[in-house]
């Protein structure tokens, strides 16, 4: 259970074992908080993640907001319906890489075109490349995930690239039906 601190929050979970894990919570329209997080008992770190996010984690590395850092999201958000988090906008490297939009998969992502939206409260943890351990932020790391989730990808900024996705959706199909219904009619005025 989370308990408020300020801009922080504090996340026990029942007597010390294991380390501590300090990352950036994002949740769903709010202000990214600095969490603590303790294992206590039999618990371990992973499972208080699993509690924030509401379910199974899903680990993504593109689109962090700086080197090091992990996003853990629920990983059936979109399919339970949890509602839109944050917009992720592509980066010089993702496109360099050649990754794919995750809204269409029909293209490469060019830099500051939107990549994916994420729905349900966001977990930003380091990520250590040698062991694949998931590690407490670094100050700088912290520092880096608020500013990207309060100036680049602010809160209702994903709710807002739903709502233009959907208007192109409902564009595109009404273009559909009118050339389909003219296409109807040109059909019958040659009969």
């Amino acid at each position: 259970m989370a308990t408020g601190l300020g801009d922080s929050q504090h996340v026990p979970a029942a007597a010390a074992t294991g380390d501590v894990l300090r990352v950036v919570l994002v949740p769903v329209d709010g202000r990214p908080l600095d969490v603590i997080i303790e294992p206590r008992g039999d618990e371990e770190a992973f499972d208080c993640v699993q509690d924030l996010v509401g379910g199974a984690v899903e680990f993504l590395s593109v689109g962090c907001p700086c080197e090091g850092v992990d996003l853990i999201v629920n990983a059936e958000g979109l399919l339970f319906g949890l509602p839109p988090n944050r917009a992720i906008y592509a980066n010089a490297s993702m496109e360099a890489e050649g990754l794919l939009s995750q809204v269409d998969f029909s293209h490469v992502v060019r830099e500051n075109d939107l990549y994916t939206v994420l729905h349900g409260p966001i977990v930003v943890a380091g990520f250590d490349l040698p062991s694949g351990d998931t590690v407490s932020l670094t100050d700088a790391q912290a520092d880096s995930a608020k500013r990207y989730f309060e100036r680049v990808s602010p809160p209702g900024s994903g709710a807002w690239e739903e709502r233009l996705i959907r208007a192109a959706v409902m564009a595109a199909r009404d273009a559909t039906c009118a050339a389909r219904e003219e296409a109807s009619e040109i059909g019958s005025d040659e009969r």
